[in-house]
């Protein structure tokens, strides 16, 4: 097997210089998912490695946001589980719904993924935004920090 945060460097997914954060934090590392995804060979090793990181009483995978969604429908498909697009921010038209796809119910169990931890923003929000439901683990691409507030165990592949 690959070892994949060479892969991710050697495919320019991951890059050095001075950034600003979707948080507003800064950092000396940026992770771009899209080359990543980009890559059929990248992505494949990632959907594989986080196929073993899902639990067997998963009934639906969620996603959020850019780094989200693309890695939560290819799980899907792969598993044959119920998909959840997760918004961000509540859309202005149409059902103004929050969750697009799949809507949990009370029978489902759940597995968020995203690309990049940080703080936790980006999952706690995804989880606010599910509601109350039983969401069983949050996975990661990349982690780069501490999840703050996230009530959930959280596991991923890479570490910086």
């Amino acid at each position: 097997m690959i070892n994949l945060l060479e892969k991710l460097k050697e495919i320019g997914a991951i890059k050095g210089g001075d950034f600003v954060l979707k948080g507003g934090e800064k950092s000396t590392v940026y992770f771009d998912i899209k080359k990543a995804y980009g890559d059929p060979d990248v992505f494949k090793e990632i959907v594989s490695e986080v196929l073993k990181l899902i639990p067997e009483e998963t009934t639906c995978i969620a996603g959020s946001g850019n780094g989200g969604i693309p890695l939560a429908v290819a799980l899907s498909l792969e598993m044959n589980k119920k998909l959840s697009i997760v918004r961000d921010v509540e859309k202005n038209h149409g059902t103004k719904q929050m969750v697009d796809g799949h809507i949990p119910n009370a029978s489902d169990r759940i597995v968020v993924v995203d690309d990049v931890l940080t703080s936790g923003t980006s999952l706690r929000n995804t989880i606010k935004n599910l509601g109350d439901i039983a969401i069983i683990k949050c996975i990661v691409i990349l982690k780069r920090g501490e999840a703050q507030g996230v009530d959930h165990d959280i596991e991923y592949l890479v570490k910086l």
